[in-house]
């Protein structure tokens, strides 16, 4: 029996649909509801269907302009440390004018949900013409999902269960690991954790990463010395856990970020405490020292590079909308800084 072969027409029949409607889903036409091109990505998918790289609507990538929304979750705080978005932007800038595309950079906030409100989307959104998606920080997943199934959509940075959509990010486990044996190398053996924000899915990978590296190192693990991790608690209230974890032994904390480092450190020496000689600390992102601190030992994350690399990813998936979802993750550098030294008394 002669191989079957998979194309357009088969998954209209094995979906009982027309040839029209099946094409119009891979081309993201507006006509089509976003349930019926779910299906239909998930059948092809499935199949193992792969549309025609060389071709997107007839014609090359490059001979026309396509359209792409940036949709950024701002929730009002600090935009002047926002490392990781200045980045972002750079790299989506940078790559767009090469690949011929007009970015549509759209702000929003404190809540996501409102986006999937008509009357709040950018009118390129709300009229159809966007191609594709990408999502920047923290975004509902319900939204996500909302939006994953009616456009080509990648994340950077926050991640969602269970959602058809790229995921463009740094390496938390590779990351995590090149603090923890740098602490390690310098002899601490009671290491802690600060989180930012509990449901913050780079939050918990970093946790979960932190945790990976106790584990590969042999080291305890003390619920005592975890701040952050399972409740939410402010900024000040984060410094007197951390000297009550240091009262019960933990000699050093790796941070979800700089900026939790960075607010960590300022309350630390404010109450007298030596940064590093009593307490080392380390983040992740490498962001400018804040209030007067200690440069962090921290990761610095290749975040324009993500951006480029999230922008191609989503014209790719636009061209091969029935690819299962893809994972990018980038290396972070180890830096140096001024808040790591021995142990005390070492």
């Amino acid at each position: 029996m002669p191989p079957v072969t998979i194309n357009q027409r088969l998954i209209a029949k094995r979906l009982n649909l027309s040839p029209a409607t099946v094409s119009k889903s891979f081309r993201n036409h507006p006509d089509i509801k976003p349930e019926t091109r779910a299906m239909v990505l998930d059948l092809a998918s499935r199949m193992g269907y792969r549309a025609n790289l060389g071709k997107s609507n007839g014609r090359k990538r490059g001979d026309r302009m396509q359209s792409v929304g940036v949709l950024f979750y701002d929730d009002g705080g600090m935009p002047e440390y926002d490392t990781a978005g200045k980045g972002f932007l750079v790299g989506l800038s940078e790559a767009a004018a090469l690949h011929n595309v007009s970015l549509v950079i759209h702000r929003f906030g404190p809540d996501s949900g409102q986006i999937l409100d008509p009357a709040r989307q950018p009118p390129a959104l709300r009229s159809g013409l966007l191609e594709g998606l990408v999502l920047v920080h923290r975004i509902d997943p319900d939204c996500v999902r909302a939006l994953a199934t009616a456009l080509p959509t990648v994340l950077l940075t926050h991640s969602v269960q269970n959602v058809r959509a790229d995921l463009v990010d740094s390496d938390h486990i590779g990351g995590i690991g090149k603090l923890m044996d740098h602490l390690h190398n310098l002899g601490h053996r009671r290491i802690g954790f600060v989180g930012r924000h509990r449901n913050m899915a780079y939050s918990q990978a970093r946790f979960g990463s932190y945790s990976q590296s106790l584990c590969r190192l042999g080291l305890e693990h003390n619920n005592k010395w975890l701040i952050n991790v399972f409740d939410d608690f402010d900024f000040e209230p984060q410094a007197d856990l951390a000297m009550n974890a240091m009262r019960s032994g933990a000699t050093a904390f790796v941070c979800a970020n700089d900026l939790a480092g960075y607010e960590l450190c300022r309350r630390l020496i404010d109450r007298g405490v030596r940064v590093p000689g009593d307490v080392s600390l380390a983040g992740f992102d490498a962001m400018t020292p804040m209030h007067g601190c200690p440069a962090l030992t921290t990761l610095r994350v290749p975040f324009t590079e993500m951006g480029a690399t999230a922008l191609m990813q989503v014209l790719s998936r636009i061209e091969r909308a029935s690819l299962p979802a893809l994972r990018t993750l980038f290396d972070c550098q180890l830096v140096e800084g001024q808040t790591t030294g021995p142990v005390k008394g070492s």
